[in-house]
């Protein structure tokens, strides 16, 4: 069974959801770094990070790509989500801070390119907008007039996130596709994203779900100061361990499984397999050409190991 979809080596798409909000203003630094999970403080100008906006409880309201654009200037993206309430829970801690909030959504289009050689992304940057953006390691930005491209990975592949001006997004499809780029349908985007192991917001990342349940590397700094849901992040981080995990399960078959269906333990050692609920499904794409399943499943953490053996319906598979 093949880890993943089998994509083009070059392909791009666009995220027509995207919300992108300038945050800007005398204390927007201050109040980014108490809204936010990562260390905005010590991020430069030109530099990207991931971070998320969590309540109090610990439990994600949006995840966002942060990227400094100038002194007391920034950009958030993110990948899609209820707008309103996204902007509404972002604000909710201003009070007397000097920051404005202006949402660019209407105004920058946000498009994904990938490539299995990353010279082709290079390329396409450097000849459509003259940008020189090294595509690693994580952490790199580029800009020039009015566009925004940084290092974000959407699949398996090494990708780039291109924030250009609405009237040029026509521009840029057209260009890529002129250099081999092919457009990726709604479904090959989230089979893509699912079987490489990437949760998102606001799919499997959302107000149900503690930030802590999901294997994401580098967006929270715990060497800064506070935050909104630091307590309950740092109370789990010394603990070592979230009562729940959010965990990607590969099965064999194809069938489109709806949120909230039980994972269940098959334990096949014993004489009369054992069969019993370990969590439920979250996510699910499906793998027509070669008949598989891949999921984001919520699973208990003593049975969420690599490797353990699961049912889901009438497919059968193990959490990867």
């Amino acid at each position: 069974m093949r880890a993943g979809p089998l994509l083009p080596t070059k392909f791009f798409f666009s995220l027509k959801e995207a919300i992108v909000l300038e945050v800007a203003g005398k204390d927007c630094t201050r109040y980014l770094n108490a809204r936010l999970s990562n260390d905005i403080k010590s991020l430069a100008n030109g530099r990207v990070c991931r971070a998320a906006a969590l309540n109090p409880h610990g439990k994600v309201q949006a995840l966002f790509q942060v990227l400094a654009v100038a002194d007391s200037r920034y950009l958030l993206v993110c990948s899609g989500g209820p707008s309103e309430e996204v902007i509404s829970a972002f604000k909710q801690y201003i009070v007397a801070d000097r920051v404005e909030v202006r949402a660019l959504s209407s105004e920058l289009s946000l498009t994904h390119l990938a490539a299995s050689d990353p010279q082709a992304s290079q390329t396409l940057l450097a000849s459509a907008f003259g940008l020189n953006l090294k595509t690693t390691p994580y952490g790199e930005a580029a800009s020039r007039a009015g566009v925004y491209a940084y290092v974000n990975s959407r699949s398996i592949a090494l990708g780039v996130d291109v924030l250009s001006p609405a009237a040029s997004t026509a521009h840029l499809e057209t260009e890529l596709i002129q250099q081999g780029f092919a457009p990726l349908s709604l479904e090959l985007q989230s089979l893509a994203r699912i079987s490489a192991g990437i949760p998102d917001f606001p799919f499997e990342l959302n107000e149900s779900r503690l930030l802590s349940e999901a294997p994401l590397e580098g967006i929270v700094s715990f060497n800064k100061g506070c935050y909104v849901g630091q307590e309950v992040v740092e109370r789990i981080a010394s603990q070592g361990r979230s009562p729940r995990l959010l965990r990607r399960i590969a099965l064999v078959g194809s069938s489109s499984l709806a949120p909230g269906t039980p994972v269940e333990h098959l334990e096949p050692e014993q004489e009369t397999p054992q069969i019993h609920a370990i969590g439920t499904i979250v996510s699910c794409a499906v793998d027509q050409a070669d008949q598989q399943t891949f999921c984001f499943a919520s699973i208990k953490n003593n049975l969420a190991a690599s490797g353990t053996r699961v049912k889901v319906g009438d497919l059968a598979g193990s959490i990867l």
